[in-house]
C-alpha cells in the first residue's frame, strides 16, 4: 500500500494560535458564562443575543488585532477590582 501526503507549507488555522491568544479567548468564554449565569434572568431576548454575537466578534478581534489584547487584559482587570470593591462596599 502505498501513501502520499501532500504538504502546502503552511501550519492550521488553530495551530498558528499561541497560548495567550488562546487564554485571551477562554477569559471571554468565561466572561460570557458569567454574565449569563448571574444576569440571564434580567436581559431581554435582544441583549442575550448581543451577548451571544458578542463573543465571537471579542475573539476575532484579540486574535487578528494583537495590540487589543493587552487593552482587553488591561480593562479586565480594572472591572474586576472595581466590581469586587463595590462589593465589599455594599457589605
Amino acid at each position: 500500500m502505498n501513501t502520499t501526503t501532500i504538504s502546502s507549507g503552511r501550519k492550521g488555522y488553530f495551530a498558528e494560535r499561541s497560548a495567550l491568544d488562546w487564554a485571551a479567548a477562554g477569559g471571554i468564554l468565561l466572561a460570557t458564562l458569567f454574565a449569563f449565569a448571574r444576569y440571564f434572568d434580567a436581559m431581554d431576548v435582544y441583549e442575550k443575543g448581543i451577548l451571544i454575537t458578542l463573543t465571537p466578534a471579542a475573539i476575532a478581534l484579540v486574535w487578528f488585532w494583537r495590540p487589543l489584547r493587552a487593552l482587553a487584559a488591561g480593562v479586565t482587570l480594572a472591572s474586576i477590582c472595581c466590581h469586587l470593591a463595590l462589593q465589599r462596599r455594599d457589605g
